[in-house]
């Protein structure tokens, strides 16, 4: 009997220290703040349970027309750490860090990655003396500047970018660098299984049968990369009003071309795709995941799932 009792009160100090190290372990979680759901799933896998991720901006939420509210601000002003995309995706996030009082490190998580020029290949529009295209309503008048940032749609893009991450976090909390750079090392093993995956699965469908629209122009990394063709109404951004011109070209040309693949967006207003759909009866495929992952029960939970999900999508309609 007093054998038990000892035992008993042995296990009940046992559970007690093991939550209270828990708690405390959850309390000296460092606080990375990220402006969309893609850093956050990032952060998390190289963070772990060494950090408190919070994304600003919320899964399935169109990052363009997101607007800072107090709370958020609040958030960025207690966090150890905070990290953009940059190239002009956020165009409020500098506002919102000043705003905010905070004077800690904000991290471009798109530093050292080889830019790439918007190009509107199908534009009817007439070219400056610098070989752009002009025209006032397009994307250049709503934050983006003439560079797609869209990085993350190239897997090699992806390891730079998450090393970019992993090297700033580790800055920040270099007790546990060596944490972070385990767990960097396991994802760039991901990446390059995914890269692979994606390589196999485009090859596997003729390069004239490579051609896809969509809502707006988030996939030129994805197609300076491995050759799909992506063209879409929109612009760089959601905000971009899309011309009649630009919708009548872009049907003139599925007509011409015999395009068969036409995909919404998960965080775009479906309405000009179903305009070109009903204009060149195309059936309409499954939602794309641009700028957003889904919730993390969805098809595109993870930055892994979301390109895998996405190529497997296009990839079948194509063939």
């Amino acid at each position: 009997m007093i054998l038990r009792f000892f035992t008993f009160i042995a296990l009940f100090f046992c559970i007690v220290s093991f939550n209270l190290s828990d708690v405390s372990a959850k309390e000296n979680r460092k606080k990375v703040v990220v402006s969309f759901s893609i850093l956050e799933d990032i952060v998390s896998v190289i963070g772990g349970k060494r950090v408190h991720v919070t994304s600003l901006v919320r899964r399935n939420m169109d990052l363009h027309m997101f607007q800072p509210t107090p709370r958020q601000a609040k958030i960025v002003s207690s966090a150890d750490l905070v990290i953009m995309n940059g190239l002009g995706l956020e165009g409020w996030m500098e506002r919102l860090v000043k705003a905010s009082g905070y004077k800690g490190k904000t991290i471009v998580a798109t530093d050292n990655i080889p830019k790439l020029k918007f190009e509107d290949d199908h534009d009817d529009h007439k070219k400056d003396d610098h070989g752009h295209k002009k025209d006032h309503d397009d994307h250049h008048g709503h934050g983006h500047g003439e560079w797609d940032p869209h990085v993350w749609l190239s897997v090699p893009n992806m390891k730079i970018y998450v090393t970019n991450v992993a090297e700033a976090m580790s800055r920040m909390d270099p007790s546990s660098k060596t944490y972070y750079m385990k767990n960097l090392k396991k994802y760039m093993s991901d990446l390059d299984n995914l890269d692979k995956f994606i390589r196999r699965s485009v090859n596997s469908i003729p390069k004239k049968d490579r051609v896809v629209i969509t809502s707006h122009e988030a996939f030129g990394h994805l197609s300076n990369e491995y050759g799909i063709e992506m063209l879409a109404p929109q612009g760089l951004s959601t905000e971009t009003r899309a011309r009649a011109s630009r919708i009548a070209s872009i049907v003139r040309f599925i007509k011409k071309n015999s395009v068969k693949a036409l995909f919404p967006e998960n965080i775009t207003d479906n309405r000009l795709i179903q305009q070109i759909a009903k204009q060149t009866n195309i059936k309409i495929g499954s939602s794309l995941y641009s700028d957003a992952l889904s919730e993390k029960n969805g098809p595109a939970g993870t930055y892994l799932n979301y390109m895998r999900y996405n190529i497997e999508t296009i990839v079948n309609v194509l063939k």
